[in-house]
């Protein structure tokens, strides 16, 4: 990763994440924005990517990938997170740094992911406990998505392919 973000003016580099049931995963889409006029704007996410990089032909440039990257500290601090996201503001990180990160997606970077697929049997009560709270849908969560896509970005719709 260290490699490509010194010989190219990408930003931030993103890498493939494997499920332990081997499954490898990019997440690699495109993002853009309709005018929309008065009433607001529309966003379009895509899945796919814009191009190839030149010299590193397992990496292509795209505007929202997988959440394991690495980055130019100084420019992903200029688009920030929002702390009240903090535990689901992976889109919204990318959709806040369009057009002024430049990202690059490489399938050839690959890191073993603590797998989502679990048998409920074995888990531990620690692991219950952390799952109740990771993964329990709140009014206030879907509250403040809203605030952000709607309010915050004025869009008045959303698609994705």
């Amino acid at each position: 990763m260290v490699d490509i973000l010194e010989k190219t003016t990408l930003d931030l580099v993103a890498g493939s994440v494997r499920e332990a049931t081997g499954y490898t995963a990019t997440f690699r889409h495109t993002i853009s924005v309709e005018e929309g006029g008065e009433e607001g704007d529309c966003l379009h996410i895509r899945k796919g990517y814009h191009h190839v990089i030149e010299g590193f032909p397992n990496c292509v440039v795209a505007d929202a990938v997988i959440n394991f990257f690495m980055g130019r500290t100084d420019k992903v601090q200029q688009v920030g997170f929002n702390p009240r996201l903090a535990r689901q503001a992976h889109l919204e990180f990318f959709i806040d740094g369009l057009g002024s990160l430049h990202i690059g997606s490489c399938s050839d970077i690959i890191v073993n992911h603590a797998s989502k697929i679990q048998l409920p049997w074995t888990k531990t009560e620690s692991q219950k406990t952390y799952d109740k709270f990771r993964y329990s849908p709140s009014s206030n969560d879907n509250n403040i998505h809203q605030e952000v896509f709607y309010f915050k970005n004025r869009f008045k719709c959303e698609t994705s392919k």
